[in-house]
């Protein structure tokens, strides 16, 4: 088999879905590759949307990453991070202030996605919605 047999059977392949890390989660999801993990954390997996221009991480400590490279008012190239991980409160202790004054605090934090399973759907439905996010706002 030649070269260019080869690559027309990958092609095939990603055509009729049997190709590419998502394709079990929808023929929406062929075109995103998982890329090498030279880099990133030992165990992360890295996607690449090549649609939306962005890089989806699992990491093995439980959190799931969007990066997505923008243009900052300076024209520096930069890329913005967010947390697809779920946000649960937390409750902080009962602190005074220098009057005497008790305060109540919560915050916001990840919650952390022990299964690879897991981090993997949110990662499908992150793709969706910022696909769909981005359709919206260039039909506008």
């Amino acid at each position: 088999m030649n070269d260019t047999e080869f690559n027309d059977l990958l092609e095939d392949l990603r055509v009729i879905g049997h190709l590419g890390p998502l394709t079990r989660f929808g023929q929406d999801l062929n075109d995103v590759e998982e890329l090498p993990t030279k880099g990133y954390m030992k165990g992360a997996r890295v996607f690449f949307d090549p649609k939306t221009n962005t890089r989806y991480i699992s990491s093995l400590n439980g959190y799931v990453r969007r990066y997505v490279p923008t243009v900052s008012c300076f024209g520096h190239k930069i890329t913005s991070k967010y947390y697809l991980n779920p946000r649960q409160t937390r409750r902080n202790k009962k602190r005074g202030d220098s009057v005497g004054n008790i305060k109540k605090s919560t915050i916001r934090v990840c919650g952390l996605l022990p299964e690879e399973e897991d981090r993997i759907q949110l990662i499908v439905r992150g793709i969706r919605n910022y696909r769909n996010t981005l359709m919206v706002t260039l039909k506008k």
